[in-house]
């Protein structure tokens, strides 16, 4: 489906979902991609949709991480994965282009959903040695690829953050300094290889403003959360979009079991 397809009712329905991406990343800090991505897929070509999410995404998490105080200490305890995250992001993006992703999404959706079920449960996965080198570079080189080819960078950085046991500022600093950083790769790429048009880069930034609506009013709602508020809803949401994920994608591509 090309860009300029799209009606009058989409065109409503693209910018009230940019709404509630902001507003979900607004209150946890992240899921605005995987929400937007997964939503827009039922009627928009996800070549066209990622584009269309990048610049709200450099906004977004540009504010989000010049909100906290403790960036510095953050990327000190991460930048392994960080620089790791980085180098798998070109690949991702290579098979974005030329294979069929539908496999890779769906085996996405499943290790969220299995992830959130596990700390709903309070089953959680972490280890006390997170800034070892073999834990953060397999990780991110993992997170990297995933997130070149889906534009979903969630896993597996959900395992390093229960490893890091953040609290939420740090959380939402933390990701929004990766997000940031990995959207402008992305942009990159997908501009060199002329993915990102004339008419599909001012949509995308008109975009912006129903995002960032969206994440003032998420930012107030998040100041009537305490901490394990916060994490139910945090865990509550990654489950709803991982099973919303795999669901849609079987249904996309017809594919049954």
């Amino acid at each position: 489906m090309d860009f300029l397809e799209i009606n009058i009712s989409q065109l409503t329905l693209i910018i009230l979902i940019f709404f509630v991406g902001g507003t979900v990343k607004g209150i946890i800090g992240i899921g605005m991609p995987l929400i937007i991505l997964v939503s827009t897929s039922f009627f928009l070509d996800i070549k066209i949709a990622i584009p269309l999410l990048l610049f709200s995404i450099l906004v977004a998490n540009l504010i989000q991480m010049l909100e906290g105080e403790h960036l510095l200490s953050i990327f000190n305890k991460t930048k392994i994965y960080f620089f790791i995250s980085l180098f798998g992001i070109y690949p991702g993006f290579l098979v974005l282009r030329y294979l069929d992703t539908k496999y890779i999404i769906i085996v996405l959706g499943s290790l969220i959903v299995l992830n959130s079920v596990l700390n709903l449960f309070k089953i959680v996965l972490r280890t006390d040695n997170h800034r070892n080198f073999v834990f953060q570079s397999s990780l991110g080189l993992m997170n990297g690829f995933l997130g070149g080819l889906t534009g979903i960078y969630i896993m597996p950085l959900i395992f390093l953050i229960q490893s890091l046991r953040f609290n939420k500022t740090s959380i939402i600093q933390m990701t929004a300094m990766f997000f940031f950083s990995f959207g402008i790769i992305q942009i990159l790429l997908f501009a060199s290889h002329g993915m990102i048009t004339h008419k599909v880069f001012l949509f995308s930034c008109v975009l912006c403003i129903p995002v960032l609506l969206g994440l003032f009013f998420g930012r107030f709602l998040r100041k009537y959360l305490n901490e394990q508020s916060f994490k139910r809803y945090f865990n509550a949401v990654l489950l709803l979009m991982g099973m919303v994920t795999v669901a849609q994608t079987m249904l996309n591509f017809r594919i049954y079991i």
